[in-house]
Order: structure tokens, then sequence, then C-alpha cells
């Protein structure tokens, strides 16, 4: 995969990862900003691993 590729992949499948932590505790908009910069904070390589799906791009 081509770096630049693989980083913008990286940076959604962390997005997906906080963002379904974030919506899990969030009451409402104003809440669900500040539970997703949390959950960004808190990723570690090991979260990437086990809960964010992944799915191959042939031909890229």
């Amino acid at each position: 995969m081509k770096p630049l590729l693989e980083a913008a992949a990286t940076a959604l499948g962390c997005f997906a990862v906080a963002g379904e932590r974030a919506g899990k505790t969030a009451q409402g908009p104003g809440s669900f900003q500040v539970a997703l910069l949390d959950a960004l904070y808190q990723l570690t390589p090991n979260d990437l691993t086990t809960h964010a799906q992944w799915e191959a791009i042939h031909g890229v």
C-alpha cells in the first residue's frame, strides 16, 4: 500500500474506533466532541489491531 494511503486509512481507523467509544458515553453533540477527543487521546496501537475493521483494497 502506498504510504499516504496507508496513513489516511490508519487515521480513519483511529476515528472509527474512537467514534464508537465516544458514542457509547456521549449524551449529546457537545459531549460527543469531548468524548471523541478523549477517546482519540486514549487509543493504543493494540486498539487498532483488535477493534478496527480493515478491508484489503486491491489494485491500489
